[in-house]
């Protein structure tokens, strides 16, 4: 039961990053800015928290790059999704990237999808269709809403790359490798893209401590977690995140209450629990 646990606050973390995130003015320097004092809480517990991981290996780091360039571009269409839409509205869709996971899976490490995946991947586009109906029941997607998709495709690149290549190593090498190069390339396109960047960090610490402390706090509980749930049953529960994400969107961002939105988020999670599972 408390493996379980800290898999959900890890779900409840994610979600809560993303609430800071969408509450931040510039929301690509916050970003960068947020993985940065991550990276430092990284570097200082990495000794104390996983010690068992303190030896090199040249392959995390490798993929860890590479991940970390499509990582990236998951923060920036994500950052540019909430600039025009809700979180309660797009956040559940940013999570959908276990769809394109199967389908890559698939057509470059050669598995198959079963029809529990299947089932799994219509009913995740179900989830989206939901999420995306009006009043009268006419299917309208917003820019934020393509740009979301797009954060999960980038998403799933990485997360593709990890699967291929990470395996039984040093994983948390790769996750800090991972955190290190995505906040160097956010950094490099914020700072090209915007400035005041000293400033910025300054007149919004109140918003981007929490933001890092939880965002760090649910790398290290989901790692945790994995210690006494096993992946497939962390990996599913962990989907709540994206009911987690409608709730706080409703009520701290004061987001319009929509049943479609819970009901889409819901469909969501259990097409993604399907592919999981099928996987």
């Amino acid at each position: 039961m408390y493996g379980i646990t800290l898999i959900i606050i890890s779900a409840l973390m994610h979600a809560m990053w993303n609430f800071f995130l969408k509450k931040s003015s510039d929301k690509h320097i916050f970003n960068y800015q947020m993985h940065m004092i991550n990276l430092i809480l990284m570097t200082l517990f990495y000794p104390t928290l996983f010690n068992n991981y303190l030896y090199f290996e040249t392959k995390p780091i490798i993929y860890g790059f590479m991940a970390g360039i499509f990582f990236s571009m998951y923060h920036l269409f994500l950052s540019k999704s909430y600039k025009t839409e809700d979180v309660s509205k797009v956040y559940p869709i940013t999570t959908s990237s276990p769809i394109f996971v199967s389908i890559l899976a698939m057509i470059f490490l050669k598995e198959k999808i079963s029809i529990l995946g299947f089932i799994g991947i219509i009913t995740v586009i179900l989830g989206i269709l939901i999420l995306n109906m009006n009043n009268i029941g006419k299917i309208k997607f917003t820019k934020g809403v393509y740009l979301a998709i797009l954060a999960s495709m980038s998403y799933s690149f990485g997360a593709i790359i990890e699967k291929s290549g990470v395996g039984k190593g040093n994983i948390f090498l790769y996750i800090y490798s991972v955190t290190f190069f995505m906040t160097l390339f956010l950094f490099i396109y914020s700072k090209q893209n915007s400035k005041g960047h000293l400033e910025f960090a300054l007149n919004n610490i109140n918003l981007l401590l929490p933001a890092s402390i939880v965002l760090f706090l649910s790398v290290v509980t989901y790692r945790f977690g994995l210690e006494r749930v096993s992946v497939s049953y962390a990996t599913s529960i962990r989907q709540i995140n994206a009911l987690f994400g409608v709730i706080i969107g409703i009520l701290f961002l004061k987001e319009p209450f929509e049943k479609k939105r819970i009901l889409g988020a819901l469909t969501i999670i259990l097409g993604i629990i399907f592919i999981k599972k099928g996987m």
